[in-house]
């Protein structure tokens, strides 16, 4: 399921820098657009949705608020760049969000990397995933101007790799599809 969620992020927020990098429109205005389109999408599922009341999980509403805040900022930084810079932030993006999201994840639950040597064929997969970030995030990167925005992207992709992981922390095992669609629309 996690794996889904996450690959949809990904190319949601790359197909939105994308296509920003070719009308070149304010980081704002586009933001505002994607929250609005996404919102409405999501108002449909509402009766899907779990939310769980505050005494039960606070945590819940506190990284939903949390994300939608950081979204703002990150994706009006992300878009002006995709605006001015070409597609390189899709490019560099992308890549270290995965770097950041298996690093951070194998800190906070070290048991999954037991899962990767248990279980080879994942294991290899995870390797190979691993390998392409970062040799995409070397490949971007190559002269002065990359290494600028390289350094840019660094914040925002380790922000959105923890918007990633909240998620995964906060949302109830026994509803994970309701409380992440009830998270997404907490956070547009």
């Amino acid at each position: 399921m996690w794996i889904i969620w996450s690959l949809g992020f990904l190319f949601s927020l790359t197909l939105m820098i994308e296509v920003n990098r070719h009308f070149k429109a304010g980081g704002i205005s586009v933001n505002f657009l994607r929250s609005v389109l996404a919102a409405g999408m999501l108002l449909p599922l509402l009766p899907f949705m779990h939310w769980p009341s505050m005494a039960e999980n606070p945590w819940f509403y506190i990284v939903g608020v949390a994300e939608g805040l950081f979204s703002v900022y990150a994706m009006t930084i992300t878009l002006n760049l995709a605006a001015q810079q070409q597609s390189r932030t899709a490019a560099m993006q992308g890549p270290l969000m995965t770097i950041i999201m298996f690093v951070v994840w194998a800190v906070i639950n070290p048991a999954s990397l037991t899962i990767l040597v248990q279980k080879p064929l994942q294991g290899i997969g995870v390797a190979i995933a691993l390998i392409m970030a970062i040799s995409a995030v070397q490949l971007v990167r190559r002269n002065d101007y990359g290494w600028k925005l390289f350094l840019t992207i660094i914040p925002i992709a380790a922000g959105f790799a923890l918007i990633n992981l909240g998620f995964r922390l906060v949302t109830p095992a026994e509803a994970v599809f309701p409380a992440a669609l009830a998270l997404t629309f907490l956070q547009f």
